[in-house]
């Protein structure tokens, strides 16, 4: 009989945002016509549910396919790949779905494998697969042993993949282990050496670690990428959930669903702790070396005054260029833009408008310009 986990806090945070951004992914991509093949990878399914009977990953996600399926008379077909390294697992899993009633529609591919055989075999699988969209979700059960190598998450991310991915990255394991046992470790972090190790104190190595990772998976490609850190009651990192997007409106839909299920936390911490740190968020979408760009931010939306203001110091913006730089590299999303932002602003005297067009009727409507004071100590313009 296998073995189940038990349902950590942190675990349920993770699945409620996978939950939510997943089903977003689905109802999107599902009414787009274009995509006739939409694809579901989890390389670590586990058993599908946990000791206290609350379901896992892959039942998450069937539910959300399912729940589409029901309320759309056309839907496309969807391709569900499960796999873990533990048989009794996958059986237990095959079972639990085999419990369930799904609708038409919804194949379902088991295997029991090494994660990194999975990827190679699922990649091989959908190759010929035309008009389709890919989601993997890679959530291991510890950095080194079992892990999906970086080669692996790169070759997911291939353009001709059309791949968005959510990837678990046990950093804290990592960060206690790598120089003690180089050989175990730096084979999943392909370019990273004993050298670039030297050139960083230890507690560095956690930012050396995922920057590497997040420039090692967006090579050349335009793409969107976030990291969201999950802590303990002791304040230390775990784990990041590092999420990839080519696509500028699912980076979005990314954005509200951290929103709305950390309620503007943008970190994830045991209860036990206050919720007092900031968090990184990172994004990309031309060319590695020119566009890496870093916000360390608080979870106030108030910060995003700031970020507006430094950005655009003494220059007139109109309000498409501001919504479309907020949308592309902040962890604010348009939403948080005009009336939580830009009025206040206006009504500090920090910005003024310069241009609009039926300004009584929308605020700041399209084709609205802006002017942005100096970011000087004076208040006024």
């Amino acid at each position: 009989m296998v073995k189940l986990d038990p349902y950590g806090e942190q675990t349920e945070a993770k699945h409620e945002y996978f939950q939510d951004y997943f089903y977003k992914w689905v109802v999107i991509l599902g009414q787009a016509k274009y995509y006739k093949n939409l694809i579901y990878v989890d390389s670590f399914s586990n058993a599908g549910e946990y000791v206290d009977g609350s379901y896992g990953s892959p039942i998450i996600a069937l539910k959300s396919i399912s729940a589409f399926i029901r309320k759309n008379e056309y839907a496309p077909i969807f391709h569900v790949y499960l796999n873990d390294y533990d048989c009794e697992r996958v059986e237990h899993l095959r079972k639990l779905i085999s419990d369930i009633n799904l609708p038409t529609g919804i194949n379902i591919d088991f295997k029991c494998m090494k994660a990194n055989d999975h990827v190679d075999y699922v990649l091989k699988k959908i190759k010929n697969i035309n008009m389709k969209k890919s989601f993997f979700f890679i959530d291991p059960y510890k950095v080194a042993d079992n892990v999906i190598k970086l080669e692996k998450i790169v070759a997911i991310l291939n353009e001709e993949n059309y791949s968005e991915l959510i990837f678990n990255h046990m950093v804290n394991d990592t960060v206690r282990n790598i120089k003690t046992y180089p050989e175990k470790y730096l084979p999943f972090y392909k370019g990273l050496t004993r050298d670039h190790l030297d050139e960083y104190k230890s507690e560095d190595y956690n930012k050396l670690i995922i920057e590497h990772v997040l420039r090692s998976c967006k090579g050349e490609s335009r793409v969107f990428t976030a990291s969201y850190p999950f802590y303990n009651s002791k304040n230390t990192e775990l784990y990041y959930l590092l999420i990839f997007t080519r696509n500028q409106i699912g980076f979005n839909k990314i954005k509200e669903s951290l929103w709305k299920v950390s309620d503007g936390l943008l970190m994830h911490k045991n209860e036990a702790q206050s919720s007092t740190q900031i968090s990184l968020f990172e994004t990309c979408e031309n060319e590695v070396s020119k566009c890496l760009t870093e916000y360390t931010i608080s979870t106030k939306v108030d910060e995003l005054k700031e970020i507006l203001i430094s950005e655009f110091s003494d220059k007139m913006v109109s309000i498409e260029d501001i919504l479309d730089f907020v949308e592309k590299e902040t962890i604010f999303h348009k939403g948080h833009v005009k009336k939580r932002t830009l009025k206040p602003l206006e009504a500090q005297g920090l910005i003024k408008v310069v241009k609009s067009k039926r300004r009584k009727a929308f605020l700041y409507p399209s084709g609205t310009v802006i002017q942005f004071r100096a970011n000087t100590k004076d208040s006024m313009f």
